[in-house]
Order: structure tokens, then sequence, then C-alpha cells
């Protein structure tokens, strides 16, 4: 959700990944990365053997490595499109923030998926007493790099398609527009846009506790006064996913419509790793009409 300062001079607006190892496949006995196998013990696999793995950017931290991964079926199809956490980076993560771009693997259909916004926050961000933990922010988007980078923090004063909100999702008042005191209007946030949130979720309420939730932006991208989703947002903490014992699959609300008719996610899971990291991926991809439909 909201921004965060980059750790070591790695900003949001202008970082491209090193160490890309895009086109690695994880196929039958390992993973292969310039012709050479490394075995199972050496790297964990994100989903059944059947299906092969193709690697995106990485970004080094500290002594550890964050990385885009894609999986697909024996028939070639997306089934999942996440992240990797290796065991030293999930040991890192602590005081100091970080926020990356990281490009998604080439040379598989990921739909409408165009980049990764990697954001970890050891103090979390508002609002108080509900996301203020220490927690990573995945935001998964549709639109352009090229689209998010200017946006700037203001009032969102566009309409949003009520079929594209998902059922529960609210837009929250938090700009006051008119001077009357009173909020009236979304928060849209420098570099990501407008956040929708589902108020029904454990950590709003009082006796709950956020460990993970979806969270969805929005953004008038053509300044046509309507605006439209543009990135899917699992939200998890760093105790959660640092205690994972076992895979955690999550269901969420979908619009009834995405911008363009295509392949969404339906679920988020979190997956930890043989060798101590941990993988969180957008799943159970299904059809959706579009908008313009």
């Amino acid at each position: 959700m909201p921004d965060t300062e980059p750790h070591r001079e790695v900003s949001r607006r202008g970082f491209l990944a090193r160490g890309v190892v895009a086109g690695a496949v994880l196929a039958g006995s390992g993973l292969v990365v310039g012709g050479t196998t490394f075995t199972r013990a050496t790297t964990a696999h994100p989903k059944p053997e059947t299906h092969d793995v193709v690697w995106g950017d990485d970004i080094d931290y500290l002594d550890g490595v964050v990385r885009t991964y894609a999986t697909t079926n024996p028939q070639g199809n997306l089934s999942s499109l996440g992240v990797y956490i290796d065991a030293d980076a999930m040991a890192a993560f602590d005081e100091d923030e970080l926020g990356a771009h990281l490009h998604l693997p080439e040379g598989v259909a990921t739909h409408q998926f165009t980049f990764l916004a990697f954001h970890y926050n050891p103090e979390g961000h508002p609002p108080p007493d509900v996301y203020t933990v220490p927690h990573f922010d995945l935001h998964f988007y549709t639109v352009p790099e090229s689209t998010v980078e200017p946006i700037t923090t203001g009032p969102a004063t566009y309409a949003l398609p009520d079929a594209q909100i998902p059922s529960g999702y609210q837009r929250i008042p938090l700009v006051d527009t008119d001077g009357d005191g009173e909020p009236d209007a979304p928060l849209v946030e420098e570099e990501m846009g407008e956040h929708l949130v589902d108020p029904s979720g454990p950590e709003f309420q009082a006796d709950g506790e956020f460990t993970h939730t979806m969270v969805y932006g929005a953004y008038d991208v053509d300044g046509s006064g309507t605006g439209r989703l543009t990135f899917l947002e699992p939200m998890v903490t760093n105790e959660f996913l640092g205690g994972l014992t076992e895979p955690v699959r999550n269901e969420f609300e979908t619009p009834s419509v995405y911008p363009t008719a295509d392949e969404y996610p339906a679920e988020y899971v979190m997956r930890p790793s043989l060798t101590g990291g941990v993988f969180v991926s957008l799943d159970g991809f299904t059809a959706f009409e579009g908008a313009d439909e």
C-alpha cells in the first residue's frame, strides 16, 4: 500500500533489477540455468513437478535474493505468478525498507500482468493499529510501468464502475476536497494509485489481527474521469511468512468484470520452500469478461 523509502538507493522509480535470470526453467530433475542443472536439494518447486517454473528479475537484498517467477502446467498455460524470497532475504528483512520494481518472466503469457512492485515496510503503514506491523506489499500491476511512475498523490475524483469493484470492497474516503472537515474522496498514492479494501477483513475487527489480505488498486489511467482496476496486492506480515510450515491458500472476492477480458487469479498462495524461503503467488486463474464487452 503506501510508499516506502528505498533501501540502499534502490528506488521504485528508476530501478531495474540486477542479476536477471529470465529464461531459467525448472523441470525434470532440477533447475536449468545456462545449461547447468541444480538439484531439488538446492531449489524448491512452488508447484507439482509436472509444472515448469520460469524465473524473472531478481534483486539482491543483503545476503539474500528476491525473484519473480511464473509456473505453467503441462499444457503450457499459466498456473501461478509470484515472487520468491529466499531464506537469507527472509532473515535479512528487519529494520531496512525496500521498494523495487521487478519485471515478470519473459517467454510466458502472463495475461494482463506487466510487472511487480515489491515493498517491505518494517514499521507498516496507515491506518494505525491495522497495518502498522512489519509486512510485505506485493503489487501485481496490469498497466505499464510507464503509467504507474508518473502518478502523483491527490484525491481520486474519478468514477470507478461498480462492476470492477469486488463484492465487499470499498473506496474509502480519506481526502477532504471541499474543506468541510469531512473526507469525501479516496486517496491516490504516489507511483501506485488508489487502494480498495475489504472492511470485513479480520484486521478491521476489534478482536482481529492482520496476518495477510488482498487489496485492489485503481486509477484513471487516461484522464477520462473514469478509473479502472490497475493492480492486485497481496499483503502479508513478516511474522506470518516466517512462520509458515505448510502452504496457505486464500480465495478472495473478484470483480464482475476486469478492464480487459482475460484470465485473472481467484486466490493467492503462500508456500514455504524446502530451503527456508517463501513463495507468494497469484493462483487459480479464471476467465473474466472485459468492461468493453
